[in-house]
């Protein structure tokens, strides 16, 4: 009405605070308005409605699940599944989670609806794990895939309230903060009154929270004694960064490394996904699948029908992966990469820590992870089709596409 604008009253609605129904009821009949109800939704927040339970969370649940359809994880490699878990259940639920302290149950759901996907199972029937559920969660830095914990990252979120609170009281809903819950000489922390209950008081339950995970408050922000200003470990041009506060917490929740691995950004996700799959001994090999009583005619290598078919003997023993090695090794003028190695572990750690040029040590990850994929590809054709790859063809293969991967961090363009 202010702004001129047409009012159109039969989409409108009339809400009274703390007034009775009949009495709010009584003012929209006047004016052509739908009789109010509450809980309704207003700018994509639901008001009214009782955020703790899980009802309350349906809308982001059902929109998780028709994003994440388990077909569409079946035309997608490893490394797609875990980036568009991580864009979906990263981004869709972020106007919630930065609002609304999640229940335990919401997040084992949502959580769910990303197993189900990244591991191609249904709500009746499950598939193999070959990675566990709390390495996909852990931070790359800890030897994990990156994905995230939907739990951590609704603290941090929540966190940032906490945090503009302390650093800025100027704002109308931090002074209705202060009026409400009357913190009085305990503002040198984050209080809520006891008697009310509601979003700010689940909001300041996170430091508990984040406690319990072994990240002490303190660490998350502290009142200094020289200008009685508040600091903050986890700030990005003075202000509190979402993303390095839910770092830190995943790395709390996943204090055993789990070894380190280099993600390159040279090659595809899905070749990294694979070989850290491969150095963890999480592949299909023979001997695995067997393990995990799938049937199999027999375990024992096709290549070299001598050994049993293992994630270190397809890449590292068997004579055909050691013939491709040795072409490999005499194309990049690198000799010894996989002497005196027994594991794919082995292969990736040496000739790395001597390497100082980043460039150099980019391009040697890129050749042994591009050998590594060329061996599970050439043993694939010769179980799926009987047709067996020949080393030089597979060295061949090898050079095609690793050129089309390197050739943007060298100078020269020609691979020799």
């Amino acid at each position: 009405m202010v702004s001129r604008l047409k009012v159109n009253f039969n989409k409108s609605h009339v809400y009274g605070i703390g007034g009775e129904c009949n009495v709010v009821r009584e003012w929209s009949i006047p004016l052509g308005c739908e009789p109010p109800s509450l809980p309704f939704t207003y700018l994509g927040v639901p008001v009214g409605e009782n955020m703790n339970q899980k009802s309350a969370w349906k809308p982001i649940i059902d929109k998780s699940k028709a994003k994440l359809l388990i077909w569409k994880s079946k035309t997608l490699s490893s490394g797609g599944q875990i980036s568009l878990a991580k864009a979906v259940l990263g981004n869709l639920p972020t106007y919630y989670l930065s609002l609304f302290a999640a229940p335990i149950g919401v997040i084992h759901e949502l959580e769910k609806i990303q197993r189900q996907f990244i591991w191609r199972g249904t709500e009746n029937k499950s598939s193999i794990h070959w990675v566990s559920w709390e390495k996909i969660t852990a931070p790359k830095q800890v030897g994990g895939m990156g994905l995230g914990s939907l739990r951590t990252l609704n603290l941090a979120l929540l966190s940032k309230w906490l945090w503009k609170l302390k650093v800025d009281l100027s704002h109308l809903w931090a002074c209705i903060i202060t009026d409400l819950h009357k913190p009085g000489n305990n503002f040198n922390y984050c209080y809520a009154k006891k008697s009310l209950n509601g979003v700010w008081s689940n909001i300041v339950k996170s430091l508990t929270a984040m406690e319990k995970l072994g990240l002490s408050t303190r660490e998350v922000m502290n009142l200094t004694n020289s200008n009685n200003s508040w600091i903050l470990d986890f700030t990005e041009n003075g202000d509190l960064s979402v993303a390095l506060l839910r770092t830190r917490l995943d790395w709390a929740t996943h204090p055993i490394p789990d070894g380190e691995f280099t993600w390159s950004n040279v090659v595809p996700k899905k070749v990294s996904c694979f070989v850290r799959r491969a150095k963890q001994n999480r592949i299909t090999s023979l001997v695995a699948l067997n393990k995990r009583g799938v049937p199999v005619n027999s375990i024992t290598c096709g290549a070299c029908q001598t050994n049993e078919e293992t994630t270190n003997h397809l890449f590292i023993g068997c004579m055909m992966a050691k013939e491709v090695w040795s072409k490999v090794e005499q194309w990049c003028g690198v000799p010894y990469v996989i002497h005196d190695c027994t594991t794919v572990s082995e292969v990736l750690a040496r000739d790395r820590k001597g390497r100082q040029w980043p460039k150099e040590k980019k391009i040697m990850d890129a050749i042994k992870y591009r050998t590594i994929w060329c061996l599970c590809q050439a043993r694939n054709e010769w179980v799926f089709r009987d047709f067996r790859s020949q080393p030089a063809k597979i060295m061949d293969n090898i050079k095609s596409v690793l050129f089309t991967w390197i050739k943007h961090i060298i100078n020269k363009r020609v691979l020799d």
